[in-house]
């Protein structure tokens, strides 16, 4: 069981460094965390945004996080294989866009794979709650 909860820390601090980089516009940590071609699913559908769309999407600036917070404690990490780990949370986030602030409750989850002495996120998805 240590294994499970030193791996959901490290996973859990992985998500929280790439949501801090969006939240900061730091793009170069951004694509540190980030293994390409990423998968991205939610609101506006599904894509696979290589470096380059990535470097766009995120430049954009359509939109500025404020804030965000996870449910730690609803947090859930899997191991599904030895390089592959899965995470799944609630997330709540404020966003400025167009001088208007809009809050968000959704469940995320993210693909991370480790390459080399890194773990990379693969895959993220977004479903916002009603």
């Amino acid at each position: 069981m240590a294994n499970l909860e030193n791996l959901t820390k490290e996973i859990l601090n992985l998500e929280k460094k790439y949501w801090i980089a969006m939240q900061e516009k730091d793009l170069e940590t951004a694509i540190s965390l980030t293994d390409f071609p990423c998968l991205l699913a939610g609101a506006q559908g599904v894509s696979s945004v290589d470096r380059a769309q990535f470097e766009k999407m995120f430049q954009s600036g359509q939109e500025s996080m404020r804030s965000f917070h996870f449910d730690e404690d609803k947090v859930e990490v899997r191991q599904v294989g030895p390089d592959t780990a899965v995470i799944a949370y609630p997330v709540h986030t404020t966003f400025l866009k167009n001088g208007e602030s809009r809050k968000i409750d959704a469940v995320d989850t993210s693909t991370w794979i480790r390459s080399g002495d890194k773990w990379l996120c693969a895959m993220h998805t977004e479903t916002e709650l009603h």
